[in-house]
């Protein structure tokens, strides 16, 4: 118990108790046996004396199920607790302990326990939302259960935050507070999710179309580096780049050759690349000229390629046919 007290929130509570124990015997939960002493203002602790203000502060750090638990372990009698409702209370913790089991929905129950919490939670991931008394524990239960969980979470930190990405990264949507880290664990699990990201970054940007090219569609800027990375990844997604460089443009058409159709302005370097990555790429060649088609023959055999090759050219023909 003291090494739980230890480890609340300094106070003024606090600072009484810890000077208190510093001075006198550091007492375990074990051994713990807790009396009233008659003329209520002291109380015997292993047949110690202690004052009657020191015992009202240890009480006041403990939660029902501690005292439930302590007096029953113990058979301590504490200072201003009822055991008769706490035997009232315990009764109706099971009860609705097997009402929750049943299929019970949570906010139909007035007396949450964390018990009771996880039971509810392991049913249905709703129930977090009904949840009273929302701890870290059971929020970090849940979203590991499942992350999307994260949106009945009303206390939201980036440790819970983060584990709900991990599980789901669509969970990034109900984020509240979206940090550089949370947002980059994101899009690193799935580059989709860009979508969602308030405050988006070169580097979040380019981490999501390494994941996913078509994250493409959802950066907010692009830059020269994020176009590159997308295209170098499929080259369809030339389509999508706002301003389409002659470096973007041959990138697109080295990954598929079939990209030349979503260029805007082709030279015939870009021609050229793309009908040596794919000949069927000359379909979309709006300009052809008779090196473009011949790399293009070079790459695939004549039957296959006859029906594009200079829409025509007689000369063209004689020459390679």
């Amino acid at each position: 118990m003291i090494g739980q007290i230890m480890d609340l929130d300094p106070s003024i509570k606090y600072s009484v108790l810890y000077n208190y124990l510093q001075k006198n015997t550091i007492l375990t939960v074990g051994s713990l046996m807790i009396l009233k002493h008659e003329n209520n203002n002291t109380v015997y602790v292993n047949q110690q004396h202690m004052p009657i203000e020191i015992f009202n502060i240890i009480v006041s750090f403990l939660d029902n199920q501690t005292k439930i638990r302590m007096a029953f372990v113990s058979r301590a009698l504490y200072l201003n607790t009822n055991l008769n409702y706490l035997h009232q209370w315990h009764k109706c913790c099971l009860e609705s302990l097997e009402y929750i089991r049943k299929g019970g929905k949570l906010c139909n129950v007035s007396v949450q326990t964390e018990k009771i919490c996880l039971e509810a939670i392991e049913n249905n991931i709703a129930a977090l939302g009904s949840v009273q008394d929302q701890t870290e524990k059971i929020c970090l239960v849940a979203v590991r259960k499942n992350g999307m969980a994260l949106k009945y979470v009303r206390n939201q930190t980036e440790r819970i935050c983060l584990e709900a990405i991990k599980k789901f990264s669509f969970a990034l949507k109900y984020v509240k507070n979206q940090t550089e880290e949370i947002c980059l664990e994101a899009v690193r699990q799935n580059g989709i999710v860009l979508q969602y990201v308030k405050n988006q970054t070169e580097v979040m940007c380019i981490l999501a179309v390494k994941r996913e090219p078509f994250a493409l569609t959802y950066v907010k800027h692009q830059t020269n580096e994020i176009c590159l990375t997308a295209v170098k990844q499929t080259g369809d997604m030339i389509r999508y780049v706002k301003n389409q460089t002659e470096e973007i443009c041959l990138e697109a058409v080295k990954q598929n050759g079939i990209a030349l159709q979503y260029v805007k302005n082709q030279t015939e370097e870009i021609c050229l690349e793309a009908v040596r990555q794919n000949g069927i790429a000359l379909k979309y060649v709006k300009n052809q000229t008779e090196k473009i088609c011949s790399e293009a023959v070079v790459k695939y055999q004549p039957k296959e390629i006859r029906r594009m090759v200079f829409r025509g050219n007689a000369a063209f023909m004689t020459k390679y046919y």
